[in-house]
């Protein structure tokens, strides 16, 4: 949730001081906004209370759109022109800066004085606005209205301050914890979909969480493997030299091991596992990403260790169409001439240029009476591929050309509707790589190569840049693609 920042220091009036009824009545609102288990609960408690406790008879509350507007977003008893009126303010303008730019509660006594022709329509005496205000910013409003009483007592100011200003930190810290479920949520539905295998470690060297690939590769189901020493991954005799590098981890000495891995059969497998400090559900831990050693050294894997090919447990294609489509980008990328480091980084991306469909798979799952169909066409996974690989720290521009994969060079794509040179150069070759396996190996059936280098031709300049439409069909006319069957079943 996004505030502006504050332009000037908090209003220096003086607050009469709470009396212990105040103090008892504040308590009570702050006591029922933490029974909530989300942002949304906790304001609409607050409200709720405010109302209900201090007389009256109506209210909402209005949070931050963007830096220039606030909208309602609860509300007890407010009439529909009130919503109608006065549901989204500019908060650049009076009252409402002095609100939410200066911090400054509105205590509004004789509202029929002060605008007759509101009054009459609501019914309001009295209005009060109170800011709510976190830590470097004022995140929204609490309003109230009284249709009985033309004053508000001094305990009555206090306490609707002090509920504001309780209700700003809430809102504060219940926004950063969620965010913080959020980047967890997208790191797990990554992990999940990993080749590689993935342990959270706790601080003890205890394991939290391993994915699914640790059951694959090395035999341990999720429930023997979650308690267990991390150096008991490693084969007895290495096991002191796995502690001495987990302490070397723990202190921020080392951030690589390349011992080997035992599996549960007793087999031993070459590894090398790379290490980064991290939360996960709100204590600090180190995330442990082991690639077996085969792919560690493939000149051709991904050279960014946040990244990792994408196999959907319950969906293979989307991983041996990621791989198709990342040989076929190489391809593009080289025939057009580009240089080395800007080949691998189209490559990278390319392949996790789906990761959002896994993820948003892996999300339904954990969705009780949500689910996703797998094959459909899904005009959300571009956006939600790039939060996810922006939550876990996958450096810039990988996330943002994942973002414009399918935009389109005439602007007809999407998630933006980006065109021309608004879109990354590598995100074009993508999206060519990626229509043209769509066609020569899609789900509805394949289409010729001959007619998909016809497309590729007719579309150059328009759906496609005009120079990545040409290579690749001049790829595809070359005979170097397909890749091999082992590619898709490796």
């Amino acid at each position: 949730m996004s505030g502006r920042p504050r332009s000037r220091q908090r209003s220096a009036t003086t607050e009469p001081s709470p009396s212990p009824s105040t103090r008892t009545t504040l308590g009570e609102v702050v006591l029922r906004s933490n029974r909530a288990v989300d942002v949304d609960g906790a304001l609409r408690a607050i409200l709720d209370a405010t109302v209900a406790t201090l007389g009256f008879d109506a209210g909402g509350i209005y949070l931050l759109d963007d830096e220039s507007t606030a909208s309602v977003r609860f509300c007890h008893a407010l009439p529909p022109s009130f919503l109608s009126e006065v549901g989204t303010v500019d908060v650049g303008t009076r009252p409402y800066s002095d609100l939410f730019l200066d911090e400054r509660p509105l205590f509004l006594e004789h509202y029929e004085r002060l605008a007759p022709g509101r009054a009459r329509r609501w019914d309001f005496l009295s209005v009060a606005s109170i800011p709510l205000a976190g830590r470097d910013r004022v995140l929204g409003a609490l309003n109230v209205a009284s249709k009985r009483r033309h004053h508000f007592a001094d305990d009555q100011r206090s306490l609707l301050v002090g509920i504001g200003r309780e209700a700003g930190a809430l809102l504060d810290r219940m926004s950063a914890e969620q965010s913080l479920r959020k980047s967890e949520t997208n790191l797990r539905a990554l992990v999940e979909t990993s080749y590689d295998l993935f342990f959270v470690v706790d601080m003890q060297g205890r394991v939290l969480f391993t994915n699914e690939a640790v059951r694959r590769v090395l035999g341990y189901e999720f429930s023997e493997a979650l308690g267990m020493a991390v150096e008991e991954f490693h084969p007895a005799e290495r096991r002191e030299d796995a502690r001495r590098i987990v302490r070397g981890m723990v202190e921020g000495r080392t951030s690589i091991c390349e011992l080997p891995l035992l599996a549960r059969s007793g087999e031993p497998v070459p590894a090398e596992t790379r290490m980064t400090p991290g939360r996960w559900n709100g204590a600090d831990v180190l995330f442990c990403s082991c690639r077996p050693r085969a792919a560690a050294d493939d000149p051709n894997g991904l050279t960014t260790a946040s990244l990792w090919p994408v196999e959907h447990r319950k969906n293979p294609r989307i991983a041996i169409h990621q791989r198709r489509v990342a040989r076929l980008t190489e391809l593009v990328a080289l025939e057009l001439g580009l240089p080395a480091e800007r080949t691998a980084l189209a490559m990278a991306a390319a392949e996790v240029h789906d990761v959002g469909k896994a993820g948003l798979a892996l999300t339904a799952y954990h969705t009780p009476g949500h689910s996703v169909d797998e094959d459909a066409p899904d005009r959300h996974h571009p956006q939600f591929g790039y939060e996810m690989l922006r939550s876990i720290g996958v450096a810039h521009p990988i996330p943002l050309i994942v973002l414009e994969h399918h935009e389109r060079y005439d602007g007809t794509g999407y998630p933006r509707g980006l065109s021309g040179d608004q879109i990354e150069t590598e995100a074009t070759i993508i999206a060519v790589a990626d229509a043209a396996e769509n066609l020569l190996n899609g789900q509805q059936g394949c289409t010729a190569a001959h007619d998909v280098r016809r497309i590729l031709r007719e579309q150059a300049g328009a759906a496609f840049e005009g120079d990545a439409a040409m290579a690749c069909a001049r790829v595809l006319e070359s005979g170097c693609y397909p890749p091999p069957l082992c590619l898709e079943s490796r």
